[in-house]
C-alpha cells in the first residue's frame, strides 16, 4: 500500500491523451453516470473560454472516480458535481447527501486506510489525495449541513495543460 501511494501520481499524464478541459470533465461525468445509474447526479461546469488542453489519464481520472464512488457509497440519493476553472486552476466540489463522516474517522479519511463499509479497505480516498498532492493539488473532506458530506479537489492546470 506505500508503495502505491507513493507511486500515486508520480509520472502525470503519462500515456494520456489531449483534450479540452469540459470534454473530459462530460466524458468523465457520462461514464461515472453509466456505473452509477441508481445514484441522481447533478452536473454543472464553469470556467474559462476556450477551455484549456489538458493531458489526461487514467492516474487523474482515477482520482477523481474513487472521490464519485466513495460520494455513491455513503448512501447518497443524491450527488452534486460542480467544476470551475480558470486559467490556473481546477476546482470540484462533489457533494452528497449520504450519512457523512463520522467524527471518529474524520482526520484520518484520506490520510491512512480507514473504511466504514463492510467491503471497503478504505484505500480509495487514500490513493485519491496522494494523486491529487503529487500534481500540486489538494482534497478535502468536510461534513456537509444538514447531511452529507463535500468533496473539494483543487488542482493546478500546470499539472495537467500541454506546454
Amino acid at each position: 500500500l506505500t508503495r502505491i501511494s507513493a507511486a500515486a501520481g508520480a509520472a502525470p499524464a503519462a500515456g494520456g491523451r489531449v483534450v479540452a478541459l469540459d470534454a473530459y470533465l462530460d466524458q468523465l461525468i457520462g461514464e461515472w453516470r453509466q456505473r452509477r445509474p441508481e445514484v441522481r447526479l447533478a452536473f454543472r461546469r464553469d470556467g474559462s473560454a476556450p477551455p484549456p488542453a489538458i493531458v489526461a489519464d487514467r492516474v487523474i481520472t482515477q482520482a477523481i472516480v474513487n472521490v464519485l464512488d466513495n460520494a455513491a457509497e455513503a448512501q447518497a440519493r443524491e450527488v452534486a458535481v460542480v467544476a470551475r476553472w480558470d486559467a490556473n486552476e481546477l476546482s470540484l466540489e462533489i457533494d452528497d447527501d449520504g450519512v457523512g463522516i463520522a467524527s471518529e474517522i474524520a482526520p484520518r479519511l484520506g490520510r491512512e486506510a480507514v473504511s466504514t463499509k463492510r467491503e471497503g479497505m478504505g484505500i480509495g480516498l487514500l490513493l485519491s489525495r496522494a494523486i491529487l498532492e503529487r500534481l500540486g493539488g489538494v482534497l478535502a473532506l468536510d461534513r456537509a449541513e444538514p447531511r452529507g458530506t463535500r468533496a473539494r479537489i483543487r488542482l493546478p492546470l500546470a499539472a495537467l495543460t500541454v506546454s
